[in-house]
């Protein structure tokens, strides 16, 4: 996902798990405008993480990966609508259409 995102020309920030992400944005001091991850990490859960970096940067927006239900994940998780549902599988043109989607409604 990060060569095809930075490949579209986005400026990504990688980390293996929940608590190094937020520790990265931290640190990044700049605000970030879109959280994209797995609901399933190790350690801390992805849903667990955008709603942590919410309270960070209350205007991120947050693509959730996921392999259960959209239904299911937005009945218990919402972000004041700043979040979507990526289900998986998902094609390429699928996680690029959601991302500029998103970012283009921020």
């Amino acid at each position: 996902m990060r060569r095809l995102l930075e490949g579209s020309g986005y400026r990504v920030l990688e980390a293996p798990d929940g608590e190094h992400a937020l520790d990265l944005v931290a640190r990044e001091g700049e605000p970030i405008d879109l959280l994209v991850t797995d609901v399933g990490l190790p350690g801390m859960d992805g849903l667990s993480v955008a709603h942590r970096l919410k309270e960070m940067s209350p205007n991120v927006r947050a693509l959730i990966i996921s392999g259960y239900s959209k239904e299911r994940i937005l009945q218990r998780w919402i972000l004041d609508g700043q979040a979507d549902i990526l289900s998986k599988p998902f094609t390429q043109e699928e996680l690029l259409s959601l991302t500029r989607a998103m970012l283009d409604h921020a």
